[in-house]
């Protein structure tokens, strides 16, 4: 047995556990409190999800590198844990998230870089995450908020709309370039990060956001859009301020970073092309999705149907295989199957590849040490599942990576369980051990056989690198921390008693 040095504390903080439990295969999925119901609206960033309940609860998973769960922690969930509380819209963008609160505030989370939270003005050299929801200065009276790629729109009580963020291709439209020289660039760019009225617009009753597109709405279905709308290239249109569409009494307007859609109140889909003319699409359909290279329509048979592909190609109309009795839509891509829905039953799906974002538990093994087979890693329909919570000593614990069950055994990280234990942990190299008063373990990664005070033992699961974060089996570390641990499947609880 090698003798683990002292040092990489750093390293250390990256432990997670896997706890070995004596459950059913199927204990997690048994009850129907397991998974997520009731969901009244959806959204997806780039590699990470939001749904909001019918009670105002926003529910988060997916990678967590920036804060964009807004749970308190860095690092990912492969289940939905709860993170804000009387919510009225959420908002989902790449790294980062948002939520307009039923008190009329706005709430930010996740990536800030350059201080698009709208708390900073400019700074070049700001990229601080935003590991839980923060309020958002200046704005209060709020109805409704839009936000993509790092622009966020703001609709007040008054029917006026503000906006803050990234301006690189007008979508705030409230600067006016003539206005500042080019001496003047970090006052304006200082200026857009900082929440602001858009001049002109009155009386709107709701906000869109595509990836570099901004919308407005009034209640007759009147449209005024800016930003970049069509196309890509150095011949790409943009409008800086907002410009009405004729001909249209929209719904809802959505784009990817070089398509917009249109959503009509007569149930029409509409293309906006170069100079604001228009393309009909589709017809009876309720609702429109666009992701940064995909946009998909949701009919009023509860069919789906692809508008946009990855190049930003039109395709034909035709309902997905596989889905139906949809009555809410999310989409970030479909060539990569990358979406997700609730039906009609208000239960949650995903349709993406085997990973923390389906929602559902799965993790990504690098080393296959799970043997995961390769028919479960493709894109299939999963349902979105709670995750599992930890008590100590009747205290529920934060974790970095949620716990999850993958063949009867749940894994959770638990660096902050062994403090509170009293354990201490030393990690170098994938050797690690893990020790109290009365006992030392040591544990290898990819080594079933460990050691208990210099006796060896054999584990059914070695330690093993899942999500870059490295795993030990707990059942065999709290026990032989002379500790208690127990199961309860109803409500998906653990519950670690110190002796």
């Amino acid at each position: 047995m090698k003798k683990i040095n002292n040092g990489a504390a750093g390293l250390a903080i990256f432990l997670a556990v896997i706890l070995l439990l004596t459950a059913p295969a199927n204990a997690a999925s048994d009850s129907s409190s397991n998974e997520l119901k009731d969901i009244t609206q959806i959204e997806l960033g780039n590699q990470h999800a939001l749904a909001l309940d019918k009670n105002g609860t926003v529910w988060a998973w997916g990678n967590n590198f920036n804060g964009e769960l807004g749970d308190g922690t860095i690092g990912f969930k492969s289940a939905a844990v709860a993170v804000f509380r009387d919510a009225a819209k959420i908002q989902a963008g790449s790294g980062y998230s948002m939520a307009l609160r039923k008190d009329g505030t706005v709430w930010y989370w996740g990536s800030n870089g350059n201080g698009i939270s709208g708390n900073d003005t400019f700074n070049e050299k700001v990229d601080i995450s935003i590991i839980s929801p923060t309020q958002v200065n200046n704005l209060s009276n709020v109805i409704d908020i839009a936000s993509n790629q790092g622009h966020h729109l703001a609709l007040k009580s008054d029917g006026k709309v503000w906006t803050w963020g990234s301006s690189d291709f007008g979508e705030l439209g409230r600067i006016d370039l003539n206005t500042y020289k080019p001496e003047d660039y970090r006052k304006r760019i200082s200026e857009a990060y900082v929440p602001k009225e858009v001049p002109g617009l009155r009386n709107i009753v709701s906000v869109h956001a595509g990836s570099f597109l901004s919308a407005a709405i009034n209640s007759q279905g009147e449209t005024w859009i800016w930003g970049h709308y069509y196309g890509w290239g150095s011949d790409m249109p943009k409008l800086l301020a907002p410009v009405k569409l004729d001909g249209v009494l929209a719904k809802k307007v959505a784009g990817t970073w070089e398509k917009t859609v249109v959503l009509c109140k007569d149930g029409t889909v509409w293309e906006i092309k170069k100079d604001l003319k228009l393309t009909k699409r589709l017809n009876a359909v309720t609702d429109i999705s666009c992701g940064t290279f995909a946009c998909a329509a949701l009919s009023s048979d509860g069919t789906v149907s692809g508008l946009v592909s990855y190049y930003g190609e039109y395709q034909d109309p035709a309902p997905l295989s596989g889905i139906s009795n949809v009555k809410l839509l999310a989409v970030q891509s479909l060539n990569q199957d990358q979406f997700m829905f609730v039906k009609s039953d208000g239960t949650l799906w995903t349709k993406v590849p085997f990973g923390s974002i389906a929602g559902n538990e799965s993790v990504v093994d690098y080393y296959n040490q799970m043997n995961v087979p390769s028919k479960e890693m493709e894109s299939k329909l999963r349902q979105v599942k709670k995750a599992i919570t930890v008590e100590l000593n009747g205290k529920t614990i934060s974790l970095t990576t949620n716990p999850y069950i993958y063949k009867g055994v749940t894994f959770v990280p638990l660096r902050s369980t062994f403090n509170e234990l009293g354990a201490k942990v030393e990690y170098v190299q994938g050797e690690m051990t893990i020790s109290n008063a009365n006992h030392i373990l040591n544990l290898t990664i990819r080594q079933n056989e460990a050691f208990i005070d210099g006796r060896a033992v054999t584990l059914a699961y070695p330690p093993m690198i899942v999500n870059t974060m490295t795993m030990v089996p707990l059942r065999f570390v709290i026990e032989a921390l002379d500790n208690k641990i127990e199961w309860h499947p109803d409500n998906r609880l653990i519950t670690i008693s110190s002796n």
